[in-house]
């Protein structure tokens, strides 16, 4: 499993060069992992997915950390129970 807040200065020192050749602006590495989890989750991706892609040792975990990006999902789990009650 790779922890990714313990790369080494080296994949930041390959990571801006790329980012300038792309003509993209500075980001770091590791913002790139939150893109990826708030991209999943907003798509609708299952948490424990997320979690596993993430590698975090717990649901619990990526739920504390990404939870405030589905404020919908009640009202979509909501919406979902009318099927069997109407």
């Amino acid at each position: 499993m790779v922890h990714w807040h313990c790369l080494p200065d080296t994949v930041e020192s390959v990571w801006q060069p790329l980012l300038s050749k792309a003509g993209l602006p500075y980001r770091k590495y590791h913002a790139t992992r939150h893109t990826y989890a708030t991209w999943l989750l907003s798509d609708g991706a299952d948490l424990r997915c997320v979690q596993q892609q993430l590698g975090h040792a717990t649901v619990a975990q990526t739920a504390d950390t990404y939870g405030h990006l589905q404020p919908d999902r009640h009202e979509s789990a909501a919406a979902g129970l009318d099927r069997y009650l109407i």
